[in-house]
């Protein structure tokens, strides 16, 4: 899965919107794991991003930072 936008004037990958803010495109991948599949868990959204489930918790304390998720309460 790839979420990159594509500049057709130039006809290469243009900056997501969301670098704007911090949100690398790893950390994208994950926000879209998270709201595809919520109970999964990092170990689950890990498998889904195809990254280490210590990367996912540092995208996941990112997009807690920036206010894009929720920690869970149980």
């Amino acid at each position: 899965m790839v979420n990159t936008a594509y500049d057709t004037a130039r006809q290469t990958p243009a900056a997501s919107p969301w670098a704007t803010v911090g949100v690398s495109a790893f950390d994208e991948l994950v926000y879209q794991a998270i709201l595809n599949q919520p109970d999964t868990g990092a170990a689950g959204w890990a498998l889904l991003t195809g990254g280490p489930p210590s990367r996912v918790r540092e995208s996941c304390n990112r997009l807690l930072t920036l206010g894009l998720s929720n920690p869970r309460t149980p």
